[in-house]
């Protein structure tokens, strides 16, 4: 009976199913036949997590769903210039910190003894519990206090966010794995086994330094077939490619959402010669994806064996994502705009009213304006918006 690549587990149909491609990156692929249950167990909750979190960024930026169709990872605890947020996975920021202030004012100064100042425009309702607990009053007092209260509507777009993204490293451990087991689920994991792909199994098991150094490249370069593969699987695709030549040396080269590439010599020579094989994927639309090596174009050997590292074609790769993330979070921004300020003036689909118009176009150009220059937009709410906000949600007509 065939055994796992990294241990004496013996390998059956009750194993639990490896992704070749982390499911984290969009991986639908899945074998029985190259690690156990126990192995795939520990290197998910490590170096293959560490991958996933090298990816986390590019992933909400791109609104990247796992191969089984979870949504992208929330980004946390993010500097804003002043403020602290989170990226939700649906990529929309949220502030964080307390949402609400209470400012206990002096008796002799004109304003109530108490200013309640409520930071979201949205939800003021669900806060109503917790403001009713911190004044030591009743839920309808609040919501009379609140009705009672001016307001003011303020949208703003989040400042700045710098995002450091680093690959590599433990990540590399990772890679490597995905690397050996296409070639198990292809051909056996008794062939992974043999001593030509020892040293990579080890760096896999064990993180060795040396291996790291001398049989891992990090490779900037576009690859020669790019074109042919964006055309097929998208312009942020995956591809795991193992190829070999006639003395079994055996390259791998794994590239992660067409932003970064590794070159790795999985066998300095002994391993089954002249090999291609090949998985590809469009994270964008997880259900495209490919393990047909005819699909793909060979590389050259050549080529494969020259990874070079260059600092001005890694930022190239990295701007065509931000540059693809401004372009569709714009896009949707602007159409939350317009359908805010038209929910203003009309219903649902019905037309907003002739006499409407000058007023809806002047607050519809204003926002847009304002949006586009990173500057804050402000309403005062009318009385009947402020009642509204702090009705139960079983009142909202």
């Amino acid at each position: 009976m065939a055994r796992c690549v990294f241990c004496e587990n013996e390998l059956s149909a009750a194993t639990k199913p490896e992704h070749i491609l982390l499911n984290a990156l969009g991986g639908r692929k899945t074998t029985r036949n190259a690690i156990c249950s126990d192995c795939n167990n520990r290197f998910g909750g490590t170096v293959d997590d560490i991958l996933a979190q090298q990816a986390a960024v590019v992933r909400n930026m791109l609104q990247l769903k796992s191969g089984t169709g979870n949504a992208p990872p929330m980004l946390r605890n993010l500097q804003a210039g002043q403020e602290r947020i989170n990226i939700n996975s649906d990529g929309q920021p949220v502030r964080l910190g307390q949402p609400f202030d209470i400012v206990r004012r002096h008796k002799s100064e004109p304003h109530s003894s108490t200013e309640r100042q409520l930071k979201p425009y949205h939800g003021v309702r669900h806060l109503i519990p917790h403001l009713a607990a911190m004044l030591n009053l009743s839920e309808e007092k609040v919501r009379e206090i609140i009705a009672a209260s001016p307001a003011t509507f303020i949208s703003k777009r989040p400042d700045e966010i710098k995002h450091e993204l680093r690959f590599g490293g433990e990540a590399m451990r990772s890679v490597t794995k995905s690397c050996l087991v296409l070639i198990a689920a292809a051909l056996g994991s008794e062939l992974v086994r043999t001593p030509a792909f020892a040293e990579a199994r080890d760096f896999v098991l064990n993180g060795a330094e040396k291996f790291l150094q001398s049989r891992v490249g990090f490779d900037s370069r576009a690859l020669p077939i790019e074109q042919a593969v964006r055309a097929k699987f998208g312009p942020f695709f995956n591809l795991i490619y193992v190829q070999s030549d006639a003395n079994g040396r055996v390259i791998g080269h794994f590239t992660l959402l067409n932003a970064v590439a590794w070159q790795i010599v999985l066998a300095e020579a002994g391993g089954p010669p002249n090999l291609k094989l090949v998985l590809v994927s469009n994270p964008e639309d997880n259900a495209v994806w490919s393990d047909d090596a005819s699909q793909i174009s060979d590389v050259d050997m050549a080529w494969l064996e020259t990874p070079q590292r260059s600092n001005a074609a890694s930022l190239q790769r990295i701007e065509a994502i931000v540059a693809h993330h401004v372009k569709v979070e714009g896009a949707k921004a602007i159409d939350h705009i317009i359908n805010q300020v038209r929910r203003r003036y009309a219903k649902d689909d019905e037309a907003i009213p002739p006499e409407q118009h000058d007023a809806f176009e002047h607050e519809l150009a204003d926002r847009l304006a304002r949006h586009a220059l990173a500057l804050p937009y402000e309403r005062e709410l009318s009385p009947e918006e402020v009642a509204a906000l702090a009705q139960p949600k079983s009142t909202q007509s």
